[in-house]
């Protein structure tokens, strides 16, 4: 598959602490755009191109973490459409069903392939989210489930609407009815996170194209907030090894006796212990 271009703040490889990937999410997904927020940080997108439900696909994101920089984030954004409740309403009119199970054969490939890449990033210490609508039928996927579970993984809910999802084509803001569901490794993540409308405006029905089209995106303030938990999780992590409050680069992680990784882009967070396995290791 095609190399994906990498976006950050930095053009110096050295300034660069943490790498985001986000599993199957869309060309232009928000989470990666270049803010402020996310100075620092590796932003990495697997998308549709790459086709994560192949052989190569599936290798080709786990060279992304062997390629990463500083903490890891593995996000997962496969997409829900084969866990949308609009098939209940399909089913009831007798249309829609092969639609349904085709979507639900490639969840079971991204799926497969994401835990695989997940495993690798978990045995790294580094943080996996993963993200479906509140009612997508995936969460309740057995699968899904058992993996939550292995890792005593824990979830928040939050509303569109209070990181201002909303059609602002008029004069006046008019606010996404959207319920989101996130879970994570690393309960720091979700802290900020916990975000439900305010009920100090009204909704609108997310129906049509544009609307369901804009609801996919995520709003550039749940963005910043989930950039802000993974740097503050990031400096946090890197001043526990070094032992000392505050900044912590790869170099001085070195200088406190740990060995120094064969592999250029393993991340001196990943070894903490020198029994800790390196990124080819866990891959």
């Amino acid at each position: 598959p095609r190399e994906i271009p990498t976006q950050s703040c930095h053009d110096n490889l050295e300034d660069l602490d943490r790498t985001l990937i986000e599993f199957c999410c869309y060309d232009v997904s928000p989470l990666s755009n270049v803010t402020t927020h996310n100075r620092g940080c590796k932003c990495v997108r697997l998308t549709i191109s790459e086709d994560m439900r192949s052989k190569d696909g599936l290798q080709h994101a786990l060279d992304q973490v062997k390629r990463a920089r500083g903490q890891i984030l593995l996000h997962g954004a496969i997409p829900c459409t084969g866990g949308s409740s609009w098939h209940h309403v399909n089913r009831a009119r007798g249309v829609g069903e092969e639609s349904r199970r085709r979507h639900w054969s490639d969840f079971a490939k991204l799926w497969h392939h994401f835990t695989i890449v997940a495993e690798a990033v978990i045995r790294l210490r580094g943080i996996v989210t993963i993200e479906w609508p509140n009612r997508c039928e995936y969460w309740r996927d057995t699968r899904v489930i058992r993996f939550l579970k292995k890792h005593k993984i824990q979830s928040c809910s939050f509303d569109g609407c209070a990181f201002g999802l909303a059609d602002r084509s008029g004069v006046e803001p008019m606010y996404l009815q959207k319920s989101w569901r996130i879970a994570s490794t690393d309960s720091r993540m979700l802290t900020d996170l916990r975000r439900t409308c305010d009920k100090t405006h009204q909704h609108i029905r997310i129906s049509g194209q544009k609307l369901c089209k804009l609801s996919e995106k995520y709003p550039e303030a749940l963005c910043n907030t989930f950039h802000d938990a993974f740097n503050s999780i990031t400096q946090q992590e890197k001043a526990r090894v070094c032992g000392v409050q505050g900044d912590c680069n790869v170099n001085s992680v070195a200088a406190v006796g740990v060995e120094q990784p064969i592999t250029q882009t393993v991340c001196a967070l990943s070894l903490i212990h020198i029994s800790e396995p390196t990124r080819q290791e866990a891959i």
